[in-house]
């Protein structure tokens, strides 16, 4: 099972400053008293200690990761313990793909390097699609064929000379049963070692190193599962895989990253027209994806009085006042949402803040974030997500707001606003499967 990295304690927070903070299995929704078992990294028997203590400025010191769905209950000095909602492992698919973009910066190491990094490009981007479309990846191939050959003696295949010893494509038999990749012979051919049985043969993928017309290309077993070697037709379909990187052109709103190990992206890559189009529908959807999210942030400071108590009752519309507000169009019905919500509260007096976020004008939040403030003006940060599946592919409304529960709020600031603006609260949603 793939692990989730601990975000939920990866920010600055003064109300946690060298608190602990314990995490517990979760059964039937709600909390257990059994401690979870906490991981050090995303893969590995390495476990991390529970509880944690947090640091100085309110942080997890080192990554944590988990399988199961956790609930944590924090202990700060001079305040209540209180608990979070219950932290999922979402890092499914979509989320690999988004950790797997995070080093587009140190792609590319000088302009010397972008050979070595075009290849790892191209193996990467192999390597994801593979991924989603299911597809097994064979030994690279010398070259391959344009049309039927003789399968027996050294020749010369889409102008490469083969010698004994060279792999082959062979994918344009008159007699299609003869395709797949040979060993590349002085006398009769035969067939490779990695696809020399039909159970190798569905999905078999390989890449073409050298040849006039076929050099650089990738291509893909189309035949299906239940065949019979020598008997049943074997065909092969070039899989879309490119390894130009020359030129980039992506509009701002849709840009994402790359990973590329090793180096940094100097060079460009331009998508002309709708360079999705012919992807595995699974990849498709996840690029989609990917690309569907709507932010809205909020800067300035603001006060309400209109109060939220502190049980243990869903928040209401009603209550508090709205601080950030946005609409988003799913890409599909059963698309996957993520609503997260980061506010910046301070009080005017000890009191408990909350935020918390609202679908479609109905009366009940959908998601909340809560902590106590022990001194009057001081400030917290709170913050949550969570998961909304899209019933349709109608616009879905989204506003958070934010209260008190005695005194008043302060939206970015205690008794007046900090940081000269740089502070933010913000709501985002985002299509992540």
């Amino acid at each position: 099972m793939p692990r989730s990295y601990i975000r939920e304690f990866s920010q600055y927070n003064p109300a946690y400053i060298n608190a602990e903070v314990a995490f517990y299995t979760v059964e039937d929704g709600e909390r257990t008293e059994t401690l979870a078992t906490l991981y050090a990294a995303s893969t590995g028997s390495t476990q991390a200690e529970n509880p944690q203590r947090l640091g100085s400025r309110g942080m997890l010191l080192n990554p944590v990761y988990h399988e199961d769905p956790i609930i944590a209950v924090v202990v700060s000095e001079g305040q209540p313990s209180h608990s979070t909602g219950i932290i999922k492992n979402i890092e499914a698919a979509a989320d690999r793909a988004e950790e797997a973009a995070e080093n587009i910066e140190t792609a590319y190491a000088s302009f010397a390097a972008i050979e070595t990094a075009r290849d790892e490009a191209q193996t990467a981007a192999a390597t994801a699609q593979a991924a989603a479309a299911g597809i097994k990846w064979k030994n690279s191939v010398k070259a391959a064929t344009t049309s039927d050959i003789t399968l027996s003696g050294e020749q010369t295949i889409d102008g490469i000379a083969l010698v004994a010893g060279d792999r082959c494509l062979v994918k344009n038999q008159a007699t299609a049963s003869e395709n797949g990749i040979y060993q590349v012979s002085a006398s009769a051919w035969a067939r490779s070692f990695d696809l020399d049985a039909w159970s190798e043969i569905p999905s078999a993928t390989v890449s073409v190193e050298e040849g006039s017309t076929q050099a650089d290309t990738s291509w893909t077993c189309t035949s299906d599962e239940g065949g019979t070697l020598e008997t049943t037709d074997i065909s092969w379909a070039l899989l879309n895989i490119t390894n130009t990187y020359n030129k980039t052109e992506i509009d701002a709103k849709d840009a994402t990253k790359l990973s590329l190990s090793g180096g940094t992206l100097t060079g460009d890559i331009e998508l002309a027209g709708d360079a999705t189009e012919d992807l595995h529908p699974a990849t498709k959807r996840q690029l989609d994806a990917l690309r569907n999210y709507a932010f809205s942030e909020n800067n300035t400071t603001a006060v309400t009085s209109s109060l939220i108590a502190p049980d243990d009752t869903i928040p209401q519309i009603t209550e508090g006042a709205e601080f950030a507000s946005l609409s988003f169009t799913p890409s599909r019905v059963g698309a996957v949402l993520e609503v997260s919500v980061i506010a910046h509260i301070g009080g005017s007096s000890v009191s408990w803040v909350t935020a918390a976020v609202f679908q479609d004008g109905e009366a009940d939040a959908i998601l909340s974030a809560r902590n106590y403030l022990s001194t009057a003006q001081a400030i917290s940060a709170l913050t949550n997500r969570t998961l909304v599946v899209a019933a349709d592919t109608g616009t879905i409304n989204f506003t958070a707001r934010f209260a008190a529960s005695a005194g008043s709020a302060r939206l970015n600031g205690g008794s007046s606003r900090v940081d000269g603006g740089a502070l933010k609260s913000s709501l985002m949603v985002r299509e992540i499967a």
